[in-house]
Formats: structure tokens, sequence, C-alpha cells
């Protein structure tokens, strides 16, 4: 995303700032200055923004490092469909992103795995079967522009990257249960 710096790395996890964010604690600071006329009020007052920034961070901490425990199972450009196949027995995830040092290359789904198999080839690789050309989406989209591409492209899981690195996926079972768990909030 443009405007934005890398605050730090913890716990093995980038933290990016957006540039409007340094503009918000100046302006909170001359706020403060124009309605105390002291430093401790400016200090204060900065220093419950970067309360509750901190409070954000170590909440999306808490969504990084639940989806490192569970982790997002991924092959190799070089594997065979067996991988696929352990992958898709050993857990609940249906399709998997295809990376080579740590870049997409292409998504495997369920669909094109079965279809492969069914094609009886001896030893297929996974990028013979996998899709090539596929959407991504930024972390940092809205839920429907990412619900639109979902629909829009036909598919079942797109590969959320950041600076090119997969960092999730959204399927549309996810946003299914999404959709379903805020209905019956709401009543």
């Amino acid at each position: 995303m443009k405007w934005t710096f890398k605050f730090g790395r913890f716990a093995g996890i980038d933290v990016y700032v957006h540039v409007t964010f340094l503009l918000l604690i100046c302006w909170v600071a001359l706020v403060h200055w124009q309605q105390g006329q002291s430093i401790f009020a400016v200090v204060a007052g900065v220093g419950f923004i970067l309360a509750i920034f901190l409070c954000v961070v170590l909440h999306e901490f808490g969504h990084a490092l639940t989806a490192r425990r569970y982790g997002i199972k991924t092959l190799h450009k070089n594997d065979g469909l067996e991988r696929a196949i352990d992958l898709t027995l050993a857990g609940s995830q249906k399709d998997f992103p295809v990376v080579d040092n740590g870049r997409i290359e292409g998504i495997l789904t369920q669909t094109d795995l079965l279809k492969a198999l069914a094609a009886r080839d001896q030893h297929p690789a996974v990028t013979s079967a996998m899709q090539k050309n596929f959407i991504e989406v930024d972390p940092l989209e809205m839920l429907e522009t990412a619900f639109a591409k979902l629909k829009d492209c036909k598919c079942h899981t797109l590969p959320v990257t950041l600076n090119g690195k997969l960092v999730g996926l959204l399927t549309m079972d996810n946003l299914g249960e999404y959709m379903r768990i805020q209905a019956a909030l709401k009543g």
C-alpha cells in the first residue's frame, strides 16, 4: 500500500504504519496544545492515541499469531499431486496456493486436483493442474471489494498478498460463515 512505512518487526511479523497516522498524531498534539497550552496536555493527548494504537496492533497480532498457529498449507511448484492429496486428507483446507521462494505462482483448487487425478497421469505435477491466472486480494481491501472479486472471477479461493508475499487465503466459505455470524448477531 502506498504511503506506508515499516514501523518494525515483532515475532517475525512486519508492522506497517500509514503516513496519515503521523498526521493524526500531529493534529492531536496541536489540538491539545491549543486547549491546554502545556506540554502535559500534549503528552496526555498523544499518549492516549498511542495507547489506542497499541491496543489495535495487539488485537491484529492476535489474528496474525492465530493464523500462524493454524497455518495456511502451501504447495511448492515442484511438488507432485501426492502432496496435495496428503494435505487435503490431513486437514480442512480445500484449495492450496502454489509458491516458489515465498511468491505465489498459482492456485490448486480441489476441483483442479480431482480433474488431474481423474486424468490418471502417471506422475502429475502440481504445476500441470494449478490455475496460473488468478486474482489477488490485498489485506487492506474492504470486504465488499474482496467479495466482488470472488464473485467476478467465479472462483472459490483468492490468495491474500502483501507486497507479493502470501499472507492468507480468502474463500467463499469464509465469507459465508462471516455473513451468517453477522446476521445472527444482528438478530
